[in-house]
């Protein structure tokens, strides 16, 4: 049944807003809960109908996903790290005072870094130091070959493997 609200001349009143349902000892509430102290809970089941983002800052480590069926899709720009206060890239990984970079783990079959481009556009890794693009590994557009680039301002393409086995220098 509905919860009995005490009113200030004594008299008991109750709210099909605020139930009580004592066969399954589940509180229902319909409307909004305004808390001013703590709310303690061991389990925390959010349903959002409205697609409003809720931001939640929180410390220590976080898991996303149940299931490795589950997908997480991330729009806009992500930065992992400590030194990155604004991503540049779709996905920056900054670190400072350690080793850091991004490993591909696979237990039981192949392991690898996809770089899929379409086929008028490169698909290449930069390689850089003091934020200056000092070479390149990738495929040229409209081109199956592998190329080593000299990205500094040097004589262009230092190494060409053509598919099939060419090699040129």
């Amino acid at each position: 049944g509905s919860v009995q609200i005490a009113r200030e001349d004594g008299s008991l009143t109750g709210s099909y807003n605020f139930i009580f349902d004592d066969t399954t000892n589940v509180l229902n509430l319909t409307g909004t809960l305004n808390v001013s102290g703590a709310v303690n809970l061991s389990e925390l089941n959010i349903d959002v109908t409205n697609k409003q983002v809720s931001n939640i800052s929180v410390t220590g480590s976080t898991e996303f996903g149940n299931d490795t069926s589950d997908y997480h899709i991330f729009v806009g720009k992500m930065a992992v790290g400590n030194t990155v206060s604004q991503p540049t890239e779709k996905l920056d990984v900054s670190l400072t005072g350690e080793n850091g970079g991004i490993r591909v783990i696979n237990d039981t079959d192949n392991a690898y870094l996809k770089l899929d481009a379409p086929a008028d556009e490169a698909a290449y890794i930069d390689f850089s130091t003091g934020g200056n693009n000092d070479w390149q590994i990738g495929r040229s557009p409209n081109r199956d070959v592998l190329t080593i680039y000299d990205n500094d301002g040097g004589a262009g393409y230092m190494f060409a493997w053509k598919q099939g086995g060419n090699v040129g220098i």
